[in-house]
């Protein structure tokens, strides 16, 4: 893209596994770690549907903006008689430094015990993985005394997400799965650039537990955080002091105090 007398602001995109590269890019180079939100009130129910013995589907998505979708299937049989379903946020709960945000979630009748499993799919918004986590280790956790036990799961990372088998009720949470891999950081996937009169407006998805980015840029393509770099700089960010009529690419990295 470009403007009449001003910065010319070039992107291209491709999509290799976890880095997602445009002249603008966002890369994940840390160990990054988010804490879930934890509210300790007792939790409200945002949807309540009666299923009876032929089954059914109860279904919420969030209003909070973690666009979080939550779909439960029970088969029929599985209840032996109708019963109000409900699905409330998740309440008290332990925190787990793999657990993506916005993703735990309390059923009802708590304790309920189905006559056959039912299936859970929680979708979930790829900037609330933490940064360390790769999608392909996420999986649906159920809170049992006090710690997240592991379920089978099926993860899609294209459609963000994940389904499993559940017996019962009791709080369900999205997390990296026991023995995960942590040495492939994660990227977001939403940058913008607007080119002016010596300057650039850069704007990127936020990664879950930055504290800041560095700003790495040319004149050409290729680069690299050997390239020259503002540190500490936030999204959205104006880049000024640029020479018109230049192409510039960017790369930015997420920072955290560790």
């Amino acid at each position: 893209m470009s403007l009449s007398n001003g910065v010319g602001v070039f992107l291209k995109s491709s999509f290799n596994q976890n880095i997602y590269v445009l002249m603008i890019a966002l890369l994940g180079l840390f160990t990054l770690s988010a804490c879930s939100s934890n509210d300790t009130s007792a939790p409200q129910p945002l949807v309540t549907t009666t299923i009876g013995v032929d089954g059914g589907t109860v279904a919420y998505t969030t209003e909070d903006g973690t666009n979080t979708t939550v779909n439960l299937k029970i088969p029929a049989g599985a209840l032996a008689e109708d019963t109000d379903i409900t699905i409330s946020k998740g309440g008290s709960y332990p925190d787990d430094p793999t657990m993506v945000v916005g993703t735990v979630f309390s059923f009802g009748p708590d304790g309920l015990l189905f006559n056959n499993d039912a299936e859970l799919s929680i979708t979930y918004d790829d900037p609330n993985v933490p940064a360390s986590v790769l999608e392909s280790d996420l999986a649906i956790h159920k809170l049992i005394d006090g710690v997240w036990s592991e379920f089978s799961t099926t993860t899609d990372g294209t459609s963000n997400t994940t389904i499993t088998q559940i017996p019962g009720f009791s709080k369900w949470g999205v997390l990296q799965k026991k023995g995960g891999s942590t040495s492939t950081p994660r990227a977001t996937r939403s940058f913008t650039a607007t080119a002016g009169d010596t300057m650039a407006a850069l704007s990127w998805q936020k990664v879950t537990g930055a504290d800041s980015y560095n700003l790495y840029y040319g004149t050409s393509s290729g680069v690299t955080t050997a390239s020259m770099v503002i540190a500490g700089v936030t999204s959205p960010y104006d880049h000024t002091g640029l020479i018109n009529d230049t192409p510039y690419y960017y790369i930015v990295t997420a920072v955290n105090a560790n």
